[in-house]
């Protein structure tokens, strides 16, 4: 490997390790200041290496990607709203059967009403896959 690669790999992985960091700080609300030096100090030693395709690259991330990151942040908050209220039916259908376990029981009704937790269950776990993609997206 050539000098110049060896140091853009190293700045890219400083830049990732900054960005990691970054996230946590800006989700603690914690240094702004810090972060966006931080990123000044990557995209100077960036473009020092690249040139003037550091600026352009990074207007189209940050154009493409605040947009998008506003779009996975809404869809998140209305399936977290879903996923409660999935966790709330399954729960609600345990306590039923908790109340009335002697006459599920007597009745023999027990596949009944594990069939409808067992459903609610699996709503919920769709809600949950979904959020876990939208993670995903979003730590990307």
């Amino acid at each position: 490997m050539t000098l110049k690669i060896m140091m853009i790999m190293m700045v890219m992985m400083m830049a990732q390790t900054i960005v990691q960091q970054q996230s946590l700080t800006v989700m603690a609300l914690e240094a702004p200041t810090e972060a966006a030096s931080s990123i000044a100090v990557v995209m100077y030693l960036l473009y020092r290496q690249l040139g003037i395709s550091t600026v352009i690259g990074s207007v189209v991330c940050i154009v493409t990607m605040t947009p998008l990151q506003l779009l996975i942040g809404k869809l998140m908050a209305a399936n977290s709203k879903k996923v409660s209220e999935c966790t709330d039916e399954r729960l609600r259908r345990i306590n039923e059967v908790l109340l009335g376990i002697k006459l599920i029981k007597l009745n023999a009704w027990e596949t009944v009403f594990k069939d409808k937790i067992s459903q609610a269950r699996q709503q919920e776990l769709r809600h949950l896959d979904l959020d876990s993609i939208y993670w995903t997206l979003m730590s990307k």
